[in-house]
């Protein structure tokens, strides 16, 4: 199981802290950003720069065509419980964890809007806002439970509602 992110983790993002996440993952950054990333990166904005890692080191990206199935998984491994997601004779995913079974469309967004119903009220799947509104197709999606969202919402306001769109309000 891999974790969900830490308060401060969470904290950086929202408090535009890219020298915290840069400390702390230096060496997923380094896997992922090459020399020339970074020089890049260093011409943005520090929100911009903070976004970027923070996307890059906690969110899952979906491209419109993906097969929402493995999404869906990849946001199973995620859990703390048991975690179990196949295929129905009907067409179909049923997913089963934390002793509840659901089928849920196979159908793109509406899987992993049923889905992200289903993880309610421990979990909740949000959407990074830019992903939503520019129109390259690739949407980040962040995976929190429900008491970290909401101690954010907190903490920080309306700051939460900038970044992140929850997924019934995203316009994909």
């Amino acid at each position: 199981m891999e974790p969900l992110l830490s308060t401060d983790d969470l904290r950086a993002l929202f408090e535009d802290d890219h020298g915290y996440l840069t400390k702390k993952y230096k060496t997923q950054l380094d896997l992922y950003f090459d020399k020339y990333d970074f020089e890049e990166l260093a011409e943005y904005e520090d929100d911009e720069r903070t976004v970027a890692f923070f996307e890059t080191l906690f969110m899952t990206q979906i491209v419109e065509n993906d097969d929402f199935m493995l999404v869906i998984e990849d946001f199973g491994e995620k859990l703390p419980f048991e975690f179990e997601l196949q295929a129905s004779d009907n067409g179909k995913l049923e997913v089963a964890f934390n002793g509840r079974t659901s089928e849920i469309p196979r159908d793109g967004y509406k899987a992993l809007r049923a889905f992200n119903t289903i993880l309610a009220p421990d979990y909740e799947i949000r959407a990074l806002r830019t992903s939503v509104e520019d129109e390259t197709g690739v949407h980040s999606l962040l995976l929190l439970d429900c008491a970290s969202w909401q101690t954010a919402e907190k903490d920080y306001g309306n700051k939460v509602a900038e970044y992140f769109v929850t997924l019934n309000n995203a316009d994909f």
